[in-house]
């Protein structure tokens, strides 16, 4: 996780507001960046570090060497389950 610190604040830093990217809501684990359009939103009542967690249990969807980001212009909506 060390080593993918970095991009996780970067991306943490251009998708969100600074109020919601300060405390690290998105983590990060060997991401390739192919293209950082659109945007993010979370609706959660609390943000919380490391609630979402991206490239960190890829099962049989990848080679074992982390995670492609590819966002062309789309919105990604994540929201917390309230059931």
């Amino acid at each position: 996780m060390l080593k993918s610190l970095p991009y996780s604040l970067y991306f943490n830093f251009h998708y969100l507001p600074i109020r919601q990217a300060i405390k690290l809501p998105i983590i990060l684990y060997s991401p390739h960046f192919w293209s950082l359009k659109g945007k993010i939103i979370i609706d959660a009542p609390q943000i919380y570090f490391r609630m979402i967690r991206l490239g960190l249990f890829n099962g049989g969807l990848s080679n074992g060497h982390g995670f492609v980001w590819m966002n062309e212009a789309g919105t990604v909506i994540s929201m917390e389950n309230l059931l």
